[in-house]
Formats: structure tokens, C-alpha cells, sequence
């Protein structure tokens, strides 16, 4: 990542992060310092909240390069690590094409996609409050919601500290954003179909896979990495991944055609649902509808039912 960033002289995510952590330790408000024609040029206003900010505060003591390797490999490493233990297979998921663009990005997927097979990544609800978010509220057990809360407090306090003003900011910031979408709004190539996974709900997969797909995201290549995780075996897994580099592939062509950004990140949303979306759901449809509930869905369920049956009574 760091060789290619030098060479081409593009930025990641993670400069971002970087560089705004960097403005909020100095007591600056990085919400009105970043942004198109500001203080730090950046294709859009600052989306990140002061508690990603905060958490990212650590890697501000390190050079722009050193803290683009301990980001994008310690991601990579907890996602192979927690992959790993379920099969070394599925180390494929580390060849695909959406996590060569999150690592070449510094993006967010790859730890969110770790978050959902490691409680204690539930962190990631509070640095990310789209995907995050929808990953730890659709993850199998209690524990994930829990580390949420924990984290949620403890950076939410430091961050209010820093600057009390930032969530008036980051909610003005976060207001325009033409370019994000959630796929089940990706109509014209079957986005709403996503739903579908709700007939498997007792299935962690199924939950998530709605879940993500009713959030805003890029809907750029990356995004797909999650998808990745519902297969279920060699063959499931590595289907998928063919699908991702022709995912891939159609996105460079679209992004060949110098659209504006809104339209790039339509027509990269259309493929997203179409190869990623769509291909998963019809795994998960394939298998029963059997699986753990997290205590709060478990409550819930048991409600809904009781009450189905005093209506019929």
C-alpha cells in the first residue's frame, strides 16, 4: 500500500484519519479544516466521527507511512486470523479482489468484516456507525453489543472533552453525501431482492446481510468483502471471489468513462448488488433457518410470537 501511494501520490482513508486526528489533538476542528477548497484538500467533507478520531490518536505518534502499514496489516492480520479458525480456506477471502482494494485504500472492510466473527471488534459500531454498526447489532451473540457500549462511552466521553461541539459538526458533515447508498435501493438491478435473507433469520449471515444491505456505504469494490463471508464452503468461496474480480474488472470500466462521482458510485452500486448482493443471498437461501439468536433477538422473538397467538386465540 505504502509503495503505491508513493508512487501514484494518491491518498487513503487512513491519511485521512490520520491527518484529523492530528487537527483534533491540536485542538483544531477538523470537520471545518477538511474538505473541498479547505485548510487540508479532500474530495468531501470529513464523515468520521470524533470518536474514530480519538481512537485513531495512537497512530498520529508515527510517520504517514508507518501508521499505513500498522493499520492495513494489523487489519489484514485479524481478518486472517479470525477466518483462519474456521478452515484455512478460507484464507481465499484474502485473494479477492474487494480486500486488494481495502488494503491498497486503507478501508474500513476488512476489520468490519473481522468485527463479525470477533466480539471484541464490536469497537468498530462506534468508528463506523453504517456498516459497523450493522454488523455488531447483526452478529450471533451478546457480546458483540456489549463492546459497543463499552467502547462507545469511554471514546465517546474523551472525544465530547476534546471538542464538544463535534456531533453538531459531523452530523452537518454527514447530512451531504450524495455519493452513499444503501443496495437495497439499487432498484433496477434487484437491490430490494436482498431482503429475501430475512426467510433465513435465525442464520447470523442472513441478519447481516440485510443489515448492510438497508446502511449507506460507497458501494465501491471493497464493500463486497463481506459477502465473501457467507459462503459456506471451497467451492461457495471461491465462486464468489471469481465474482469479485469481475466485479472488479466492470467497476474499472465504468470508472473509465469519467463519470461524476455520484454516478460512479451508482453504477459501482449496481454491480455491487448484482456479483456480491445477490449471488450471496442465494446461498443463504439454500440452507435452513437455524442458527443463534442473540439474547435481545431471542426476547424479541418470543414477544412477537406470544403475541401472534393471543391474536388468534
Amino acid at each position: 500500500m505504502a509503495g503505491f501511494l508513493r508512487t501514484t501520490g494518491r491518498r487513503s482513508d487512513l491519511d485521512l484519519l490520520w491527518q484529523a486526528s492530528r487537527f483534533l489533538l491540536a485542538g483544531e476542528d477538523p470537520w471545518s479544516m477538511i474538505g473541498p477548497g479547505r485548510t487540508w484538500e479532500w474530495a468531501s467533507p470529513l464523515y468520521y466521527p470524533g470518536t474514530t478520531l480519538v481512537a485513531f490518536a495512537p497512530l498520529t505518534g508515527a510517520t504517514l507511512e508507518t501508521a499505513r502499514a500498522l493499520w492495513v496489516g494489523g487489519c489484514a492480520a485479524l481478518l486472517a486470523w479470525a477466518v483462519s479458525r474456521q478452515g484455512w480456506w478460507r484464507l481465499l477471502v484474502c485473494g479477492s479482489a474487494p480486500f486488494l482494494h481495502a488494503s491498497v485504500g486503507g478501508q474500513w472492510s476488512v476489520i468490519v468484516a473481522a468485527a463479525f466473527l470477533l466480539w471484541p471488534l464490536g469497537v468498530v459500531a462506534v468508528l463506523k456507525p453504517t456498516v459497523g454498526l450493522a454488523t455488531v447489532m447483526a452478529a450471533p451473540g451478546d457480546r458483540w453489543p456489549a463492546a459497543a457500549a463499552v467502547a462507545g462511552i469511554l471514546l465517546g466521553g474523551i472525544s465530547l472533552a476534546l471538542a464538544p461541539d463535534w456531533p453538531s459538526a459531523w452530523l452537518a458533515a454527514t447530512s451531504t453525501a450524495p455519493h452513499m447508498s444503501a443496495p437495497v435501493a439499487h432498484w433496477r438491478v434487484g437491490g430490494p431482492l436482498a431482503l429475501l435473507a430475512l426467510l433465513r433469520w435465525r442464520r447470523p449471515e442472513a441478519r447481516w446481510l440485510v443489515a448492510l444491505a438497508c446502511v449507506p456505504q460507497s458501494t465501491l469494490p471493497y464493500e463486497g468483502l463481506y459477502m465473501l463471508l457467507m459462503a459456506a464452503s471451497r467451492a461457495e468461496l471461491l465462486a464468489l471471489t471469481i465474482l469479485s474480480y469481475i466485479g472488479s474488472f466492470a467497476h474499472y470500466a465504468i470508472a473509465g468513462q469519467h463519470l461524476s462521482t455520484v454516478q460512479l458510485h451508482q453504477l459501482s452500486g449496481d454491480v455491487l448488488v448484482l456479483l456480491s448482493y445477490l449471488p450471496a443471498l442465494v446461498l443463504i437461501l439454500r440452507r435452513p433457518n437455524v442458527g443463534s439468536l442473540p439474547c435481545w433477538l431471542a426476547r424479541l422473538s418470543t414477544a412477537v410470537s406470544r403475541a401472534l397467538r393471543r391474536q388468534t386465540a
